[in-house]
């Protein structure tokens, strides 16, 4: 592995690996995650550490496998990606060397503590690199890199299983692209690329207009139930509920605003939209962390549980890295004016989203009215970014070619 990440002499034909090797990568990717998230709930529910040890191996191994398959597949689009490449896999090989370590001695040393310190820091540092750079190659679709950017090491400690959940999704679509493909004909390519025009234009896009269009909706419901009743066991679930639903539906959003301006932003963007990405995925896990806590509570009758920082750690703020991304985004297509009715409206939309969090109880410029009136314009640019998302589909609709 660590010679197709060295060797230059490696981007001939003659030596490229067969797509049976780039999908065994993807493959062990996939068992490395699912050992990992069962380890973990191994540890947490059944305090079992000695798997987690275990799974912890096994994620190493299919981690290196993914990061040398993914070197593979998008060697021939980037320069210094190669060596985040190398970084992520040494820093990962330095950890795997520690737990080897900590297995023959039964006990892990304090003097070689180093090594797994030093491990985590290149290995995170090359992942999330990596992650970033696959998302601007466009080799493997943009998601494969939004989970590879939170599949480092160090985010096992704020995300837990989804860690594994990630490494799973990247090892899919390593899978995915190792497939052989055929060459098509030049008819057939013509005709493969409007279905692809008609599928991505008109059914993502729109769809994902729709759900930005209730993202707005259902976040100013959220704010008037919370607050606005009486607390009940029925208030709670469906503010749960909410709180699952509305970063879910944020993150469709955001999948159609990149599938619409992805070719038109620049790294800026790009970081944003990832930031987007985490910072809506994370909104989701929080809320449901309060599902279990209502379930634990009223359900199965516990009076002391606490389920917040189960999932995430408290620390994390969903909507501020939402908020973020979307600023980022703004800040890009505003600079490049990737489009007339779209370049200021991230912008808008992330300053209406910190504006809303510094107006909060307890911000720094606490006021009720100040909080109330962002959050109403933060909903309204949400489903001012679904019309026009919806908009783009019916345009594209009618600019589709249709085949005879």
């Amino acid at each position: 592995m660590l010679t197709c990440l060295l060797g230059e002499d490696a981007r001939t034909e003659d030596m490229m690996p067969s797509s049976a090797f780039i999908r065994s990568g993807g493959l062990m990717a996939v068992v490395g995650g699912v050992a990992w998230t069962t380890g973990w709930a191994a540890q947490q529910y059944f305090e079992l550490d000695r798997i987690k040890g275990v799974s912890l191996f096994v994620l190493l191994l299919g981690a290196m496998a993914a990061v040398t398959a993914l070197h593979i597949l998008q060697r021939e689009r980037y320069g210094l990606g190669s060596w985040f490449a190398l970084t992520a896999f040494i820093g990962l090989a330095l950890m795997l060397a520690y737990e080897l370590i900590g297995a023959v001695t039964e006990r892990y040393l304090p003097g070689v503590a180093w090594i797994f310190a030093v491990g985590t820091f290149a290995a995170t540092m090359g992942i999330v690199f990596l992650g970033a750079i696959s998302i601007a190659t466009r080799v493997l679709p943009w998601w494969c890199g939004a989970a590879l950017t939170v599949s480092g090491p160090s985010f096992t400690a704020l995300l837990g299983p989804g860690v594994g959940v990630a490494w799973v999704v990247v090892g899919y679509a390593i899978f995915r692209a190792g497939a052989p493909v055929r060459t098509p004909s030049v008819g057939e390519a013509g005709e493969q690329a409007i279905g692809a025009a008609h599928e991505e234009g008109l059914s993502l896009i729109g769809w994902c207009g729709v759900a930005a269009i209730l993202a707005g909706a259902l976040f100013a419901a959220w704010g008037y139930v919370d607050g606005g009743f009486a607390p009940s066991a029925y208030l709670n679930v469906t503010l749960a509920a909410l709180a699952i639903v509305v970063p879910t539906l944020f993150l469709v959003g955001l999948v159609g605003l990149h599938t619409w301006c992805a070719d038109r932003v620049n790294w800026l963007g790009e970081v944003g939209f990832v930031l987007g990405f985490i910072g809506s995925a994370a909104g989701s896990m929080r809320g449901l962390e309060d599902l279990i806590g209502w379930y634990g509570t009223h359900v199965l009758g516990y009076t002391n549980l606490v389920a917040t920082g189960m999932l995430l750690n408290p620390w994390i703020d969903w909507l501020f890295l939402l908020s973020a991304g979307l600023l980022l985004v703004g800040f890009a297509t505003t600079r490049i004016k990737a489009s007339s009715a779209l370049h200021a409206l991230p912008l808008a939309m992330g300053a209406f989203g910190w504006a809303y969090l510094l107006t909060d109880s307890g911000g720094v410029l606490e006021t009720r009215l100040g909080h109330v009136s962002f959050g109403v314009l933060f909903s309204l640019s949400w489903g001012a970014l679904g019309v026009m998302l919806w908009y783009q589909w019916g345009a594209t609709n009618d600019r589709t070619p249709r085949s005879s």
